[in-house]
């Protein structure tokens, strides 16, 4: 390989590297700013997902669940049956706490919050969350 080539190998590496920050920048931009647009729904309490709405559960962004909870006790029921790795999808993602909330469910919300930190997955994660959500007044057996 000649200089000639080593040197245009190195240009191109560098525009790529700038290309890549940009859009580290932007991600890092629009990550704010969805923070803050979901600080600004919760502080308002108009969370667009109502109590009509129902949770929609998911293994991942594209793979929807025929599963659905209108309300905290089908949501507590459907997690009985769904697969674990939806579990895992909406727990690391809050999603079960920003529906929860929305719907005035807060110490469930709050319940469920306190499983995340805890790393658990599959079937430890289900039956946490199920403990979690059982040692509830308004939840128990």
């Amino acid at each position: 390989m000649s200089k000639e080539d080593i040197f245009q190998v190195i240009e191109e590496i560098r525009t790529e590297l700038t290309r890549l920050r940009e859009i580290e920048k932007n991600f890092l931009r629009l990550k704010e700013e969805n923070q803050s647009l979901l600080l600004k729904l919760n502080e308002d309490n108009t969370d667009p997902r109502s109590a009509t709405e129902p949770f929609h559960f998911s293994l991942s962004l594209d793979q929807y669940l025929d599963s659905y909870a209108s309300n905290p006790k089908e949501l507590v029921d459907t997690i009985k049956v769904v697969p674990a790795q939806s579990l895992e999808f909406h727990l690391r993602r809050h999603d079960f706490e920003a529906w929860l909330r929305s719907i005035g469910a807060e110490d469930l919300a709050s319940a469920i919050e306190t499983v995340g930190n805890e790393n658990l997955s599959g079937e430890d994660l289900r039956r946490r969350l199920l403990e979690v959500i059982y040692d509830l007044p308004d939840y128990g057996k």
